[in-house]
């Protein structure tokens, strides 16, 4: 809709420069999104790299998160907030595994 082009997946240096730059125009949180539905999700490197770069702010990923595993890696990564959005609108299946992999 925004039109604007997605950043690129292995440059987590320009991730992390964008979530400063967030923060310092006054944004209160961040949120990496691969999209709704991607195959992959976002990577451990630029969610690490984004969460150096606002230690203090919320960091929300979402996109291609659909197992436990990679909601686990994820949180462990350093993400606040694990959005599953797909999942729920695909069914239940699996949603418990998922609650228990990120808290």
């Amino acid at each position: 809709m925004s039109q604007t082009r997605p950043l690129p997946a292995d440059k987590p240096e320009l991730a992390a420069a964008h979530a400063t730059a967030a923060m310092l125009i006054g944004m209160q949180a961040v949120y990496l999104d691969a999209g709704s539905g991607a195959e992959r999700p976002v990577s451990p490197e630029v969610i690490r790299a984004c969460r150096a770069a606002v230690p203090h702010s919320p960091l929300f990923v979402g996109g291609g998160i659909r197992t436990p595993a990679l909601a686990r890696a994820a949180r462990k990564a350093g993400a606040d907030f694990v959005v599953i959005g797909t999942v729920v609108e695909e069914g239940l299946d699996g949603l418990e595994a998922l609650v228990e992999a990120v808290k």
